[in-house]
């Protein structure tokens, strides 16, 4: 995902600053105004449904459809700023189970781990962080005593 102030659509400051992207200047305008502006005459109720959804996603920086090309079917693709698998509780805890060694740890294989009661995974998890912290605490003065034995500094 790109870096930018607008963030991601599950980011909590998601919209707060719009920008206008010919000038940069910081504004908040209707968009159904701006929809009426494209057209003088009356559109009907799935143009104009595809109109706001286009200045939607091209005002917040979700996708630029005023780009030189625009792939056919950008208003239904799902693009970044809208994927919410990034932080849904599947993958942390599967970025945790390989993190701490969970299989190392407790003998559960991943599909095992991910079937377990909320509770007793909570409880895994804190004690294989604990645990982790501890190792590297220990490995960590280790080092310590090995440079003051080597003669350098701790």
């Amino acid at each position: 995902m790109d870096e930018d102030e607008f963030g991601h659509i599950l980011y909590k400051g998601f919209g707060a600053n719009p920008v206008d992207l010919l000038t940069g200047q910081r504004y908040i305008k209707s968009p159904t105004a701006e929809v009426a502006k494209l057209s003088n005459k009356p559109q009907d109720s799935i143009t104009l449904k595809l109109l706001l959804l286009e200045h939607y996603e091209t005002h917040y920086k979700i996708f630029n459809h005023d780009a030189p090309v625009v792939p056919p079917l950008s208003l239904v693709s799902m693009h970044d700023k809208e994927r919410y698998d990034p932080f849904n509780r599947e993958r942390k805890l599967t970025e945790n189970y390989m993190l701490y060694k969970i299989r190392d740890a407790f003998g559960y294989s991943l599909s095992e781990f991910l079937e377990l009661p909320r509770a007793k995974v909570e409880a895994l998890m804190e004690i294989a962080a604990n645990e982790s912290r501890k190792a590297a605490s220990r490995e960590s003065a280790t080092l310590r005593e090995l440079a003051v034995a080597g003669g350098g500094k701790a």
